[in-house]
């Protein structure tokens, strides 16, 4: 992010939706993992990914935007004229 940009959130009103939606999914997750059989390593890695989903997931729900201000034209110097070199 550059200087004097802000993160909004578009659908901020969304989170009453998202929030619980992805605990949920979370809750689901978790009892999922803890009762599948496989090796440790690959559960972990694979639960890891998931959960990075399911954030992901719920945060474009809330649809972030980054807002600031864009730099404008270059002003024009109308005294500009070419130059020459006096010898």
């Amino acid at each position: 992010m550059s200087q004097g940009s802000t993160l909004v959130w578009g659908a901020a009103n969304w989170i009453w939706l998202a929030g619980p939606v992805a605990a949920l999914m979370l809750i689901l997750l978790a009892w999922g993992y803890w009762r599948a059989a496989g090796s440790g390593r690959l559960r972990i890695l694979a639960g890891g990914l998931k959960i990075l989903g399911v954030i992901i997931l719920a945060l474009c729900l809330l649809d972030p935007l980054l807002s600031g201000t864009a730099p404008g034209p270059a002003p024009i110097n109308s005294s500009s004229s070419p130059t020459t070199a006096r010898a």
